[in-house]
């Protein structure tokens, strides 16, 4: 039909008009144009893709969520009037344009769309915001001149009746954080015919003051958002960490749980083994300290020679007298022998020392 040729047509000339700027703004004028035509015609994105792809931008950055996916996404909503507009900068020292829409969308009035543009691009001043407003009443004058017998566009707005009833309702979503409804009702009464110039002057440093109000509650609310993130990160990171700990804990437990249970399993086997043992209890006080006495087990494993198990019970207690050790020596024979259970010979080592000893007190 001659309405989609001429959106095609619009296509073509706005992604042509960017073809002369640097990577970067070429990329933006084409992702503008891309989604202008996702508004128009969701059949246009395959022109619109081709231009993107020249500019090396993607097709992701204007695609809603579900489209291009296979997902079933309800058909855009187009809407009511769509103005290009050139924004320049300064960047580098040079004058930079690049190509924006201003739209009115569904449910909308033009000074609602004037601040809603105005707000997502910078534009804070009365005079750009009123100049948005002609842009948008010029396209909406033409959409109706090309279509008288069309029904007329009705917004959601609840209109007032005087600028004073639109500044006092802008104050009062001014006072709930709603600072774009606020603006656009102070341009609802910034456009009323009749007004003062006192009166102008107050509602545009309203309106101004609106837009800074909007700016840092935007500020602050991002700065929540973003110590709410370190927060978050923050929590995720003890939580792993902590989650690490336990797991380093229950492998330490599962470790000494091992150990333990191997320890009582070889002390078991020991004491299988040496079940034919001398044993019995002494009671000890040690010299010079009030700690009292204690009692200790003296032992005598089968094999194990008095002499022996006499100094290691000695050196485990501390008692470092000769005396004590042949005096334990001799207690674990007796035992041994009222027993019935046979000595073994004294180690070499041993019994040469006792040899050189009884040889040298003969000489």
């Amino acid at each position: 039909s001659g309405g989609r040729v001429d959106v095609a047509a619009r296509i073509l000339e706005e992604g042509s008009h960017g073809w002369a700027l640097a990577g970067t703004q070429k990329q933006e004028r084409a992702m503008a144009v891309a989604a202008y035509a996702r508004r128009q015609n969701v059949a246009h994105l395959l022109l619109a893709g081709a231009l993107l792809f020249l500019a090396d931008a993607s097709l992701a950055d204007v695609l809603t969520p579900g489209e291009g996916s296979g997902e079933p996404t309800p058909p855009p909503t187009p809407p009511v009037v769509s103005v290009s507009l050139q924004m320049n900068h300064v960047e580098k020292g040079q004058q930079v344009g690049r190509a924006v829409f201003a739209t009115v969308e569904q449910g909308e009035d033009i000074p609602g769309g004037a601040v809603r543009f105005c707000a997502e691009h910078g534009l804070s001043s009365t005079s750009q915001v009123l100049g948005i407003v002609d842009h948008l009443n010029t396209a909406m004058e033409r959409k109706v001149a090309e279509a008288p017998d069309a029904p007329p566009y009705e917004s959601d707005v609840d209109f007032l009746r005087t600028a004073g009833a639109y500044s006092k309702r802008a104050m009062e979503h001014k006072d709930n954080d709603r600072h774009l409804d606020g603006a656009s009702d102070l341009v609802r009464a910034l456009i009323r015919p009749g007004l003062d110039p006192q009166a102008k002057e107050r509602l545009s440093k309203q309106l101004e003051d609106m837009f800074r109000d909007y700016a840092a509650f935007k500020e602050a609310e991002a700065k929540l958002q973003a110590h709410e993130d370190e927060m978050a990160a923050r929590q995720a990171q003890e939580e792993e960490a902590e989650a690490d700990a336990l797991a380093r804990r229950k492998a330490a437990d599962e470790d000494w749980s091992n150990l333990l249970s191997a320890l009582l399993a070889s002390e078991a086997e020991t004491e299988t083994e040496e079940a034919a043992f001398v044993e019995f209890s002494l009671t000890l006080s040690p010299p010079g300290q009030d700690t009292g006495s204690f009692e200790v087990k003296a032992r005598l494993s089968a094999g194990q020679h008095p002499d022996e198990a006499a100094f290691g019970f000695c050196a485990r207690n501390r008692l470092h007298s000769h005396a004590e050790v042949l005096k334990l020596s001799q207690m674990l024979r007796d035992q041994a022998a009222a027993r019935g259970i046979s000595l073994p010979s004294a180690p070499a080592d041993v019994a040469g020392e006792a040899g050189a000893a009884g040889a040298g007190e003969a000489g």
